[in-house]
């Protein structure tokens, strides 16, 4: 999967984002392409996010940050959130809705400050109807 969103599309969400959600602009085939990466060193997952870049060549973009989440809920690599958080995560992003795979991926694998669930939820939200859209 591969999500190549020129900034300027995105900037009314991009605003909207919460306070505590690392983010970069990084230039792309001479476009601003928002990129994101809302991993916090303190929980392990940034580290292992660039162990899992160097062992599999990959460069640091979009796809890979999602390559990364994804292969860390389904099979385990990276920084462990536990085998029961992993299966907890596979079951609800089959069957959830926008606003409890929000609620789920916040409170076990971000596990950001208190206080971020609405503004995440309203932005995964917009993001959604966005993208399905495209």
């Amino acid at each position: 999967m591969m999500i190549d969103v020129v900034y300027k599309d995105l900037e009314p969400l991009i605003k909207k984002l919460p306070d505590d959600c690392d983010h970069d602009v990084r230039i792309k085939n001479n476009k601003e392409s928002y990129i994101f990466m809302g991993l916090k060193d303190g929980e392990g997952h940034r580290t292992e996010y660039f162990k899992y870049l160097e062992t599999n060549d990959k460069q640091d973009s979009i796809e890979s940050q999602i390559d990364y989440v994804m292969a860390n809920i389904n099979q385990g690599i990276g920084y462990d959130i536990g085998a029961g958080n992993r299966k907890k995560l596979q079951k609800i992003f089959k069957t959830g809705t926008v606003e409890q795979i929000t609620k789920a991926f916040h409170d076990i694998f971000e596990r950001p400050q208190p206080g971020s669930l609405k503004k995440r939820t309203n932005f995964a939200k917009e993001a959604f109807t966005f993208y399905r859209g495209i």
